[in-house]
């Protein structure tokens, strides 16, 4: 079991570009801490092989009380195959969340968020 940390990897139009590494499903997601910001709006993509793996977004203003977001149509951001959400939100601390499938199925091949405010 690995921890994936997100870092910065650069912009797309100004705005920052933040992934996860590649990652299964026992892997420690880190979360990311959201700074020098009072609101932002972003989007979030996930590609890779999914095996009857759920992941959620989740945000906390605390880092330690984490809550599933919404995307602009108050749906669950949830994925079961590969996708991209677009939200806003005003948390400090945004993680994902892997559920279900065996513990070496799910494989996450790109994770970015790009967010601007």
């Amino acid at each position: 079991m690995a921890t994936s940390t997100p870092a910065l990897d650069g912009t797309l139009g100004g705005a920052p570009r933040v992934i996860w590494p590649t990652w299964v499903l026992a892997d420690t997601l880190d979360p990311w801490l959201v700074r020098d910001q009072y609101g932002l709006a972003g989007a979030i993509q996930l590609t890779g092989t999914f095996a009857a793996t759920t992941v959620v977004l989740q945000g906390s203003i605390d880092g330690t009380n984490y809550f599933q977001l919404k995307d602009l149509s108050n749906s669950n951001i949830s994925w079961t195959a590969a996708g991209l959400f677009e939200f806003t939100t005003s948390c400090t601390h945004l993680k994902l969340v892997a559920t279900g499938g065996a513990a070496s199925a799910m494989v996450a091949r790109t994770t970015a968020f790009v967010v601007g405010r």
